[in-house]
């Protein structure tokens, strides 16, 4: 479903004592890791995790989600601690369309910010001999989710080939269903996550976003139900409103004109029927239905009308 292949990925640390680094090739389906404990299978993991720039699921943003050793210092044969200058994280991916990108970050820099992602277009990683584009991409700033242009987040949703819904948020309105919660369910950390499917999805205010994040991976057709039902909501919620306003005018009319209007109730439905809508006056201690009432008051002024006309005429004859 999300359709991302990787393929390549290389850790280069440059130290006080040369160059350090671990390269390795996926292939496609599965691909098994194992070593002895301490052996570095989760650093493999934070590190590949990191390069996609999803750390917020390792528990916060940055280097500070890797271990000393990618960043700090190393240890040589001897046990010596080496510092290491400078270090790099590189991973080749693919789609379904087998586009090739490389992603390229610091982890430890003096030139190169943490929160920059530079995608080189291409296989850098099988064919670095070749000349690549890249394009400059930043994360964890405003805008990484949704600027075109230089967002990473942004650029990765478009290679994916992912349309992203919005969704109800948890202060109202409609929060994007961002990148980064969709994988935080396709990581299980061994030590905090199996205690739960989506132990650490980033908070983005969206309300039940573990079951969106779910309904997504499922392809439940459930996000265009709900948009279209809370367009209704609130087209109903409107016309209630506008209903009320109505009903109070009727209330001041009944007030000012002695008059009763019976069949509109307080609130808008499904039944009403402007046909069974009766109104009356009250006159003195009579009750007339009103549109009788005023085929009364018309006959009384046609006939004095009448009457002016009659004595007009009576005027002039004299």
């Amino acid at each position: 479903m999300i359709g991302l292949q990787l393929e390549k990925f290389k850790i280069v640390l440059y130290t006080t004592g040369g160059e350090y680094g671990f390269e390795c090739e996926f292939k496609s389906g599965l691909n098994v890791v194992r070593g002895n404990n301490s052996s570095g299978k989760s650093t493999l993991v934070n590190s590949l995790v990191y390069s996609l720039g999803m750390e917020e699921i390792l528990g916060g943003k940055g280097e500070k989600t890797l271990p000393y050793a990618l960043k700090e210092y190393v240890e040589s044969e001897e046990k010596d601690k080496v510092k290491i200058v400078s270090s790099y994280v590189y991973l080749q991916i693919s789609n379904k369309n087998n586009d090739v990108v490389t992603l390229k970050r610091a982890i430890n820099s003096s030139e190169k910010d943490t929160k920059l992602i530079e995608v080189i277009h291409g296989d850098y990683l099988s064919k670095s001999d070749k000349k690549f584009d890249i394009s400059p991409k930043y994360l964890h700033d405003k805008g990484s989710a949704q600027n075109a242009e230089s967002g990473y987040f942004t650029f990765l949703e478009n290679f994916l080939n992912l349309s992203l819904p919005f969704v109800p948020g948890a202060n109202g309105g409609e929060v994007k269903l961002y990148i980064q919660t969709i994988f935080s369910a396709l990581l299980i950390e061994q030590k905090r996550g199996w205690t739960d499917y989506i132990a650490n999805t980033p908070y983005y205010a969206i309300r039940d976003v573990r079951t969106k994040i779910v309904e997504f991976i499922l392809g439940l057709d459930v996000f265009e139900n709900e948009r279209l039902k809370s367009t209704l909501t609130t087209e109903l919620a409107n016309i209630q409103s506008k209903w009320s306003e109505e009903k109070v005018k009727i209330g001041l009319l009944e007030e000012d004109h002695s008059i009763s209007v019976m069949g509109v109730k307080r609130t808008a439905d499904d039944i009403f029927d402007p046909k069974l809508v009766r109104i009356t006056k009250q006159v003195e201690d009579s009750t007339f239905v009103l549109s009788d009432y005023i085929v009364e008051l018309v006959r009384k002024i046609e006939a004095i009308d009448e009457a002016e006309k009659k004595q007009e005429m009576m005027l002039l004859s004299i």
